[in-house]
């Protein structure tokens, strides 16, 4: 199962751009990229009344722990480091996508169609290399999974169910 994890290309649009700010970051860490990133969580406001619009599907609950774990001590300058090694992964989407290709094993892929950052062309990116694949997009942002648990947790159910997986 596969939920917004881009292995293509196809679904990373500020990737793509061998010479572009990313991919040089990427090869040179750039201290400017980590200092947006840095101000940016640093920024996070906690979940208020001034702060909160009925749009978000995500519970109030949800952001509170996801910006009280970003603000840790230490996890900001963790995640930067996790971000500029992310070009090690780039670098093995080949060797993903060929792997992938080899298995005959079900491949169940979820994909949220508002995620701005891994965008929808990557979910359907795996059907080249698991033409037998389940696609599902839905509405939802990166963390479907948190944003609409229910219609996600039926589909991995049904697949698992129709793959005899259980």
């Amino acid at each position: 199962m596969v939920q917004n994890g881009v292995i293509h290309l196809d679904g990373f649009p500020t990737a793509q751009d061998p010479e572009g700010e990313l991919r040089r970051h990427w090869r040179q860490r750039n201290p400017v990229i980590d200092g947006r990133r840095t101000a940016y969580a640093r920024g996070l406001g906690f979940p208020s009344a001034e702060n909160w619009t009925e749009d978000s599907a995500l519970s109030p609950d949800a952001e509170l722990l996801m910006t009280a774990s970003e603000q840790r001590p230490g996890v900001i300058e963790a995640r930067n480091d996790l971000w500029f090694d992310y070009g090690s992964n780039v670098v093995r989407y080949p060797r993903w996508q060929a792997l992938l290709r080899s298995l005959t094993l079900p491949v169940l892929v979820i994909w949220g169609s508002r995620d701005d950052f891994f965008t929808t062309p990557g979910a359907l990116a795996y059907l080249r290399d698991a033409p037998h694949a389940e696609v599902h997009i839905l509405d939802t942002v990166h963390f479907a999974t948190l944003e609409d648990p229910d219609p996600v947790a039926a589909l991995v159910s049904a697949f698992m169910t129709e793959h005899k997986l259980q």
